[in-house]
């Protein structure tokens, strides 16, 4: 842990704080408006559980109506 704790801090990239912070983009299911995530069956970088767990968030915080998605078969 302390060789951890030793390491350089890695400063957050400005631009990448203001792009994630920009309207329609969260990953705290608060979505103002509305979300549609769509990828292809097999992708490597998007399974169904993370898509499930997330529309499971949106609909805790209320807001269920704003999102959907699918996986589409190329």
């Amino acid at each position: 842990m302390e060789k951890i704790n030793a390491a350089p801090r890695i400063t957050a990239d400005a631009g990448a704080i203001n792009y994630w912070s920009g309207i329609g983009r969260t990953h705290t299911g608060e979505s103002k408006i509305p979300d549609f995530r769509m990828a292809s069956i097999g992708d490597g970088l998007s399974y169904p559980s993370t898509a499930k767990g997330y529309g499971e968030l949106v609909a805790r915080n209320d807001y269920p109506k704003l999102y959907r998605s699918a996986y589409v078969d190329w």
